[in-house]
């Protein structure tokens, strides 16, 4: 511990052991961090232009964080953990190549048929069900923070009819933008093994909401329940703790956006507050070249977060359900 405190000491804090020259603002170390955020970027660019749309490993692992994220999100308002179905898991495949292949980004297929045709053609019986839809994020968290923070959305996450979950991403083109499809599918089954008791929930009355004209839509949600049939469907028991289904190396390659930030903000912290050190410490006694070193450093940071949120903004949120 003593050794980090001084390694930190000689680094950040002005002062006769260092002839008031922190070595982090001096030119060599300013070269060093600079060389590490340029490969940093190269890295992250490579991943947004090259890995993400181009390679099926990124869809592979943003579908199981996805549901990790979303149990998570359950657990925090005491609701069950969701498992994976293999059967809404593939149909969640099927509809995703659909809209990547054919180019559409909606709950009905441009033959019209319905997001329940996709459960029905893998042999899903269910007794409910709900569909979230999103296109053009690159960060799992970012799905899922956009979802939660639209009340359809949320609703269909929240539900607490619902026992199982499948996503699926594929990768396609849409409003001329190569962009990650992703669809998550909901479900209840009308058989399934009772974990716990609890009481019957009346079946709910469905109404339509229209969707608003004019629109362009980057997440989507649809929730479909039908009468309980003669099977009788009972609560799972609230878990301490949702299924895991992805690793930490898994969460942080899933969120490239989010991972690189929260590098660059680290530095820019420390930037700035050895900065602060060599100003403040010491008003008396300032070189000039070390504040000016410390200036580009934040600048560079500063000019790599706007250039990654330049190649990856531009998505709007905007939902649509149906009760």
């Amino acid at each position: 511990m003593s050794a980090i405190f001084g390694l930190l000491h000689h680094y950040f804090i002005p002062g006769e052991h260092n002839d008031h020259k922190p070595h982090i603002l001096r030119t060599g170390a300013v070269i060093v961090v600079a060389c590490l955020i340029l490969l940093i970027e190269v890295a992250f660019i490579f991943d947004v232009l090259v890995v993400v749309p181009h390679t099926s490993y990124f869809a592979t692992i943003l579908t199981n964080v996805i549901v990790d994220r979303t149990n998570t999100n359950r657990l925090e308002e005491r609701l069950p953990g969701l498992t994976i179905s293999p059967l809404l898991k593939k149909a969640a495949r099927l509809k995703a190549k659909d809209m990547a292949e054919k180019g559409y980004f909606s709950h009905n297929g441009p033959d019209g048929a319905a997001p329940w045709a996709w459960l029905e053609n893998v042999g899903y019986d269910f007794v409910s069900a709900g569909e979230n839809l999103a296109v053009h994020f690159i960060d799992s968290s970012d799905v899922v923070a956009a979802w939660m923070n639209s009340p359809s959305h949320r609703a269909n996450i929240l539900n607490g009819r619902y026992t199982e979950i499948g996503v699926a991403a594929a990768t396609g083109n849409y409003n001329g933008k190569e962009g990650i499809f992703v669809v998550q599918f909901f479900g209840r089954p009308a058989v399934e093994i009772v974990k716990a008791p609890a009481p019957p929930i009346a079946p709910s009355v469905r109404r339509e909401v229209p969707p608003p004209t004019k629109i362009i839509e980057t997440t989507s949600s649809i929730a479909k329940e039908v009468e309980e049939s003669s099977t009788t469907v009972l609560g799972e028991e609230i878990k301490k703790s949702p299924p895991k289904y992805a690793s930490t190396i898994q969460r942080i390659a899933s969120s490239p956006k989010m991972t690189t930030a929260q590098v660059y903000v680290a530095l820019l912290v420390f930037v700035v507050a050895a900065l602060a050190l060599k100003v403040f410490i010491k008003i008396r006694i300032q070189h000039p070249r070390l504040i000016v070193n410390g200036l580009i450093l934040i600048a560079l940071i500063i000019s790599a977060l706007a250039i990654n949120q330049y190649l990856i903004g531009g998505a709007e949120l905007v939902s649509r359900a149906y009760y």
